[in-house]
């Protein structure tokens, strides 16, 4: 993404710089945490990093704290986190108005609390351990002095931890940020930052890829404590993932990034305790597959993470209704032209076939007839690169990729309608998913106004559907923007909206549900 990492590409040139003051190893050691355990495609970011015409113009005000005074009874402070008792939190968790186990899937119960968030293994990027004053020197000298003063240095980590998938424990991986404030009385509130497409496989985990790691950093900065996940199945440090991504789809995505936010929180409290205080309130905030996280995790946090509060939800260009955008998104374009719609929407089919049935047959999805024989190349594909646009390299048409069947089904407008893919569509779609609201957190909605991956019109529908439910959402639509400029130039607005819900302010009643017509976002660039 062009515009979206070009702070990332300024954050990088700083560790470059300030090398010094690190390790020469970018990845730095790894330090046992006591367990004995040991240890314009959305996602070419490396290409985006790079582009020297990615054009930024957003101000970031020099306020460095909140207004007004946290609750204490919201206080987390180390030595309360460390005598917490998980069996009391196990008792509080309400059971979920369904049974684990659907669209056809085999029935399994949830891991006990006890068995999740656990810190496997740590290490500190040193390379990113950045002052703020040198953070501001160096944005004036690339010329970014408009996203000065940073009001805060950061430290970023990356550590291990324990999770769950169908029933079974298993391992995933994330970084954390904090702002450098060691032996300070400040407290901050944790953001889940909930990244894009980035791939599917381990070398595609944003905690491995420095640039991943520095965005994390630069959340931090703002003055939040940064959770970013990598999602299961993308490992970013430790052994690789023994499973595949299960892409956009919203149990597994959800389960696992409250289990990191447990594991950061429980590393803050143990071998990192005394360098920053924290609070038990998370906002989860997440940028296009991210938005669609950030939804998830707020639906399932009373299910699963009730311990938590949620002051509220920033959900970025997300793609909210899966079953409408497989409607519109799975259709050739002008000149035949296959878009990275349809890859990732394959992608999603393919992926929720594997995780619903635990089979790796796609031949009832995919055609595998010459020349693309996709049914059985395509698992292949997907782990072979982080880039879905370049699965479907010199395809055509729709008839390469899907059986006849299934060209039925989109011919017909009638996913919803089909077995099993409506039940894939639908569960994962938050106007629709089986999984009862019973949050009241209030959510910023943000869309593009000629979104390419996301269809801005579905979206719309979405956030009726989903005020409908009786969710407190503000909407915000950028004037002007494709998918990667609306996350960017509204992003002070998305900063001051999380400030205000943890500053305990109310949205305005007249914004509650109020779809508006497209604005001019703030941090878009005078010239454009």
């Amino acid at each position: 993404m062009k515009r979206l990492f070009k702070f990332t590409l300024v954050i990088a040139a700083i560790a470059l710089v300030t090398g010094c003051s690190g390790s020469d190893n970018p990845d730095g050691d790894v330090f046992d945490n006591g367990n004995d355990l040991g240890g314009q495609s959305e996602v070419d970011v490396a290409d985006d990093i790079a582009d020297p015409d990615a054009n930024v113009d957003a101000e970031l005000p020099s306020e460095t704290g909140f207004e007004g005074d946290i609750p204490e009874d919201d206080l987390q402070a180390e030595d309360d986190l460390q005598a917490e008792d998980d069996s009391q939190v196990e008792e509080d968790v309400e059971p979920l108005p369904l049974q684990p186990g659907a669209c056809g899937q085999p029935e399994y119960e949830w891991v006990s609390r006890q068995e999740l968030g656990k810190v496997i293994s740590w290490r500190e990027d040193e390379l990113l351990r950045l002052p703020s004053d040198v953070i501001d020197d160096l944005l004036g000298n690339y010329g970014y002095q408009h996203l000065s003063p940073v009001p805060y240095g950061v430290r970023v980590f990356l550590y291990r931890y324990t999770t769950q998938d169908r029933g079974q424990v298993i391992e995933a991986t994330a970084a954390l940020a904090i702002p450098d404030v060691k032996d300070s009385d400040e407290v901050f509130s944790t953001v889940a930052w909930l990244h894009l497409t980035t791939g599917y496989t381990d070398q595609c985990a944003p905690s491995a890829d420095f640039a991943g790691r520095g965005l994390a950093g630069a959340v931090a900065s703002l003055g939040f404590i940064s959770v970013a996940p990598d999602y299961i199945g993308m490992n970013g440090m430790g052994e690789p993932s023994e499973m595949f991504a299960p892409y956009l789809i919203a149990e597994p995505t959800a389960l696992a990034s409250w289990d990191a936010v447990r594991a950061a929180h429980s590393l803050l409290a143990g071998d990192l305790a005394g360098l920053v205080k924290h609070d038990k309130r998370v906002v989860p905030w997440g940028i296009s597959q991210g938005g669609h996280a950030a939804l998830a995790m707020n639906r399932y946090a009373p299910y699963y993470a009730p311990e938590y509060k949620i002051p509220g939800v920033a959900a970025v260009v997300p793609p909210a209704d899966l079953a409408g955008e497989a409607k519109t998104g799975l259709k050739v374009g002008e000149e035949d032209q296959i878009s990275q719609r349809v890859a990732i929407m394959t992608v999603f089919l393919a992926q929720s076939s594997r995780w619903y049935t635990g089979s790796d047959d796609l031949s009832q999805l995919l055609t595998d007839e010459d020349p693309t024989f996709f049914a059985s190349t395509l698992i292949d594909k997907i782990e072979a690169d982080c880039n879905p646009e370049k699965m479907l390299k010199g395809v055509t048409g729709l008839d390469q990729v899907f059986t006849e069947s299934f060209m039925t089904i989109i011919e017909e407008d009638s996913i919803e309608d089909s077995d099993p893919y409506g039940c894939y569509v639908k569960e994962n779609s938050l106007v629709t998913m089986s999984v009862e609201r019973a949050d009241d957190s209030p959510v910023l909605f943000v869309l593009a106004e000629h979104d390419q991956l996301v269809d801005s019109e579905v979206e719309r529908q979405a956030f009726d559907a989903l005020c409908a439910l009786g969710q407190p959402i503000q909407y915000l639509e950028c004037a002007d923007s494709d998918h990667f400029q609306a996350p960017l130039w509204s992003i002070v607005i998305q900063r001051d909206w999380i400030r205000d819900r943890l500053d305990g302010k109310p949205i305005d009643d007249s914004l509650v549900c109020q779809r508006t017509a497209p604005q001019l976002c703030d941090a878009k660039p005078e010239e454009q």
